[in-house]
């Protein structure tokens, strides 16, 4: 059984000055990540990053897992969370699962789920089923 824990942080500052504008604008973000791989074939991450800028401050969480079911079939998912200082908040969650045909053929299935409630919109939705090829020359 393998594990593995890689952590990740970040920081950004930018400063704009502009004739054209009244003071300086001052854009900061900040944030970190974990991914811990549990097996071979399963691994977790978490990530969490805050933007200030001149009016508007938000963070951002995301949640994922993946999973290798076999050599062949895998699946993943991923929640993503965004909210900002005045309390808004949307929600994406999404979810994957693929199957391996060939070499360089893969069949998949893919759900994703908006919420976004708060904002006062309506939930969305969709779902799409794909088949992705390629071909080498030689």
């Amino acid at each position: 059984m393998l594990k593995t824990l890689d952590f990740s942080a970040e920081y950004f500052h930018q400063s704009l000055r502009s004739p054209y504008l009244p003071e300086p604008q001052t854009r900061q973000r900040y944030g970190g990540q974990i991914d811990y791989r549990i097996t071979t074939a399963i691994a977790v991450g978490v990530s969490y990053s805050h933007n200030d800028e001149v009016q508007n401050s938000f963070g951002s969480q995301e949640y994922s897992l993946s999973w290798n079911l076999s050599s062949k079939i895998s699946a993943g998912g991923i929640l993503t969370i965004n909210s900002t200082d005045g309390g808004g908040e949307s929600r994406r969650g999404n979810a994957r699962l693929t199957y391996v045909l060939g070499s360089q053929t893969t069949l998949f299935f893919t759900y994703s789920g908006n919420d976004f409630d708060e904002a006062g919109r309506a939930r969305a939705d969709s779902y799409q089923v794909g088949l992705k090829t390629g071909f080498l020359k030689g």
